[in-house]
């Protein structure tokens, strides 16, 4: 039986809310790699977390990204027209990101991945104040 494995099941994504982390966008990069671009919010237990000014934000979020590297396959779905573009494109909060035995399924309210690889890496870039 396959195995199916949560984001907070992964110490790769230990300290982070990806319910309430948003994808910005993605592209596709050299070596078989996809990044997506997010909003990440971090939890108290994150090393990086950081108190918030709570009259601008009601939790600490960093921008950064998820390197998928290795991709033997990406399937990409969305619910309507694709832009050309992501830039301003409405990828919404992440609300699913299963790690399933040789793949990981990301789903927003717009888009739907399916990444053909278990391969990848958060990389946080700077605290959104």
């Amino acid at each position: 039986m396959a195995s199916v494995r949560q984001y907070f099941d992964d110490p790769r994504l230990a300290g982070l809310d990806l319910s309430d982390s948003w994808l910005r966008g993605f592209v596709f990069e050299d070596g078989l790699a996809i990044r997506l671009f997010c909003d990440f919010h971090l939890t108290r237990d994150h090393p990086e977390w950081q108190p918030f000014d709570e009259t601008e934000f009601w939790a600490c979020y960093w921008r950064g990204s998820i390197v998928f590297r290795g991709c033997k396959d990406v399937i990409l779905k969305t619910g309507s027209v694709f832009p050309r573009t992501t830039d301003h494109f409405d990828c919404d909060t992440m609300d699913t990101f299963e790690i399933h035995d040789a793949l990981v399924k990301v789903e927003t309210g717009s888009l739907k991945f399916e990444i053909h690889t278990i391969d990848f890496v958060v990389e946080l870039e700077e605290v959104i104040k």
